[in-house]
């Protein structure tokens, strides 16, 4: 049997850090959210009946792009938010990837919002995005995504009034009609289930936000439409689809039908098609020898329009009092400066041999594009150290995960501030800048469901601190929950301590586990871990540890969190629960994506070691715990 070893510390009190935060009554920090912080949300509603596509509101799922930009600036110079992708929730609550934030002082926004959200946005110094219609709109996703809408609204402050942004389509939607001619019978047309396509339509082009026009027409394709003929009295209804607004000639476009074996071509006479107009097309349906049908243009009408709201709004602050941070929800706290990270506060264990050095501590580290700078953090306090030590500086090598620790002389700093600079300082500059400050956690969107994870840093490394608790993967595909091996790739969930424990074939399979930006960790990945906190494995642990002598408490200095809720395994009796208050197993990936190592992480408290012991993917069920990549 392999080991990784971990040597057991003893107990370290935590007193002076429960009497520091004890002490303070001021700027004291509700809900995770500090005094100051003014976070822009996001809502929908529906103003018209018929909104979008087929008469919806936005689906479950469904995501959004927003750029802003400070008021009077060019969304091809630089933008206050570049591409923040929202995903609608329940009850249309839209639900941003990361929290952002009204800019300080008298500066407003000019928002602009399109759907459907697209990964590349727009390059720097452009302002086009490219925009398509799916070929196949047979399905309600594929329909959906043809759907191109845009709102925009400008000249907004920050206030406690709800921003509305209104969506309007860009597309044009063509409804097709059916109509039988003299010897034709409607019943049997319906049984028949014609099919059908249109031709000579651009299906993909460029859209200008800041003009709203469409250019470089290009790839012109065949398009399925989307939905499923009914009778509505002497016709057929029921097909549409979407497509690009563009000049056409009575020579490019035409419709196909698939009837009863046979194929129809049935030109169309369009001269224009506007953005958010839909057009009604009647064919006189009539087969005969010449497998020709006749279109008709019909009126033209309005498509609808879609509303957003936003709310939750606050006031600002311009310093950073320690006491006031609860470390409640995370480990960690991002501060904002005109809606940009700039530093990070992290509550974090600080082992350093060189220096004697095994403290918990709060950092602050600068932030810079979005990095935190890990060579330039500031030991605002340690914890358990009441003597005058505080204010020493950290740098890691994040290459091996080690500290390089200069001590400090200074007594706890309790306050911080953010200069004109953008720097870090301890003493009150003249004009301290003003901030926004809000816990940093793990936000990961799954079909519309929003989950989120506390985060903690150990050494280099980002840690969730809790277990995963997916029952989907990140597609939104199903994770099948389950009770007994052989029943499939699943998890089992223990619904009174509300955990989760998946199969090895959960893993093994093509779809992606992890939160976006998160990853399942490698042996590598644990192996640094470990030899940071010097083998000690109760720096991982919390909450009573079952032995022969009956117990430990762990002391879990490292924040990691490890909970002994045991493992699901493959016995004598079947499927069963087993070692619950002693151990804790963790699945590790391998070197390739859906794959596992051979070997699997156990916290026991029988040993003062974490054990390597071989992986059983399809007989046990382990805990998954990510790391950030």
């Amino acid at each position: 049997m392999n080991k990784i070893k971990f040597r057991r510390n003893g107990v370290k009190s935590l007193i002076c850090c429960a009497l520091l935060l004890s002490t303070s009554c001021v700027n004291e920090i509700e809900s995770e959210v500090s005094p100051g912080t003014i976070p822009i949300t996001f809502s929908t509603t529906i103003s018209k009946v018929n909104t979008k596509t087929n008469g919806s509101n936005f689906k479950t799922g469904e995501q959004i792009g927003l750029f802003a930009m400070i008021s009077g600036t060019a969304i091809s110079g630089n933008r206050y938010i570049d591409n923040l992708k929202l995903e609608c929730g329940e009850n249309n609550q839209f639900i941003p990837e990361e929290t952002v934030f009204y800019p300080e002082g008298d500066a407003t926004l000019d928002f602009i919002s399109y759907y459907p959200y697209q990964k590349e946005g727009i390059a720097a110094n452009n302002s086009s995005l490219n925009v398509a219609v799916q070929t196949n709109q047979s399905t309600n996703d594929n329909f959906s995504k043809s759907d191109f809408l845009i709102a925009k609204k400008g000249d907004i402050a920050s206030s406690n009034n709800a921003v509305q942004l209104k969506f309007q389509h860009q597309f044009a939607k063509l409804r097709i009609e059916l109509l039988p001619q003299d010897g034709e019978d409607i019943d049997e047309m319906l049984l028949s289930n014609p099919q059908i396509a249109i031709s000579g339509f651009y299906i993909q082009a460029d859209y200008d936000l800041t003009d709203n026009k469409l250019s470089n027409y290009k790839a012109k394709s065949d398009i399925v439409p989307f939905g499923i003929w009914k009778k509505e009295k002497d016709k057929l209804v029921g097909k549409e689809l979407i497509v690009i607004p563009q000049e056409t000639s009575s020579s490019d476009l035409s419709f196909t039908i698939d009837w009863n074996g046979k194929i129809y071509t049935c030109p169309i006479s369009i001269n224009s098609l506007s953005s958010n107009k839909q057009c009604v097309i009647s064919i006189k349906a009539l087969q005969n020898a010449s497998n020709t049908l006749c279109g008709i243009a019909g009126e033209i009408e309005d498509w609808g329009e879609l509303t957003q709201e936003e709310s939750e709004n606050s006031y600002q602050i311009s310093s950073i009092h320690i006491a006031a941070l609860s470390f409640k929800t995370s480990d960690i706290y991002q501060v904002h400066q005109g809606g940009q990270v700039v530093a990070e506060i992290c509550k974090e264990y600080l082992s350093s041999a060189s220096n004697n050095l095994a403290s918990r501590a709060i950092v602050v580290y600068p932030v810079i594009n979005k990095q935190a700078q890990l060579d330039k953090g500031t030991v605002l306090q340690l914890l358990d150290k009441a003597e005058k030590v505080h204010g020493g500086a950290v740098n890691w090598n994040v290459a091996d995960n080690t500290l390089n620790y200069t001590p400090g002389e200074s007594a706890p700093i309790e306050v911080f501030y953010i200069d004109s600079k953008g720097q870090i300082v301890t003493e009150k500059p003249e004009a301290p800048a003003t901030v926004n400050v809000s816990s940093y956690m793990l936000r990961d969107i799954r079909g519309g469901q929003l989950k989120t994870y506390p985060i903690v840093k150990i050494g280099t490394q980002y840690w969730m601190k809790e277990n995963l608790q997916a029952t989907t993967y990140r597609d939104g595909n199903t994770i099948k929950k389950i009770t007994e091996f052989g029943q499939g790739a699943g998890y089992f969930h223990s619904t009174e301590q509300d955990v989760y424990f998946y199969s090895g074939d959960v893993l093994l399979a093509d779809n992606e586990l992890a939160p976006e930006q998160w990853k399942v960790p490698n042996m590598k990945d644990w192996e640094s871990l470990t030899k940071y906190i010097n083998n000690a494995a109760i720096l991982l642990e919390t909450g009573k540890w079952t032995t022969n002598e009956g117990g430990y408490i762990a002391t879990n200095e490292t924040g990691f969190n490890a909970i002994p809720y045991g493992l699901y395994s493959v016995k004598e009796t079947g499927t069963t629960l087993v070692n619950e208050g002693s151990s804790a197993g963790y699945w590790i990936s391998g070197e390739s994506k859906s794959t596992l190592a051979d070997k699997v992480i156990l916290l026991t408290s029988l040993k003062d070691d974490a054990q390597l012991i071989d992986s059983k993917p399809k007989s046990s069920a382990l805990f998954v715990r990510c790391i950030k990549e």
